[in-house]
């Protein structure tokens, strides 16, 4: 692996320039889509007008199709569960004072008046799918312009 390394055409700066835009394209690639799946479960709950416990429906009801990701966004921690709240919570607290995880099968989820404002802008904050491309490329753009000025910087 070292020997690999050490024949990289790169000197040591550019390796973690290009290093730190390759981690920059994954994770704005990876907020992209987090993104896009937060205002597509939003946007099924406010049509399917899900705004109190009685009206709470199930993700399969809702038709939701990525459910990894929903999964992990509804899960107890989840950035959205301050959003979208659980409405048949009968779960407590174990003996090591954990929550026991949920059935996604059974769990219906609704919005709660409280939270329309919050909910409202993450749905209308979510990110154009169309811009990802002109992000990426104009990180690649600046990786290239700052691997360029490299040199000029190091030996100045």
């Amino acid at each position: 692996m070292n020997l690999f390394l050490y024949t990289l055409p790169f000197t040591q700066p550019e390796f973690y320039v290009w290093a730190f835009c390759i981690g920059f394209n994954i994770a704005m690639v990876l907020n992209f889509i987090l993104r896009g799946v937060e205002s597509i479960l939003i946007n099924k709950l406010f049509s399917a007008n899900a705004m109190s416990k009685d009206s709470a429906m199930t993700l399969d009801s809702l038709g939701v199709r990525c459910k990894p990701l929903v999964k992990l966004l509804l899960r107890d921690n989840g950035t959205l569960r301050k959003t979208v709240l659980l409405a048949n919570d009968q779960r407590s607290k174990n003996d090591k004072g954990k929550m026991p995880k949920i059935d996604f099968s059974a769990a219906a989820f609704y919005i709660n008046e409280e939270q329309l404002e919050r909910a409202e802008s993450l749905r209308k904050g979510a990110t154009k799918w169309y811009l990802l491309p002109v992000f990426c490329a104009a990180s690649i753009g600046l990786t290239l312009f700052v691997n360029f000025m490299l040199p000029i910087l190091i030996n100045w």
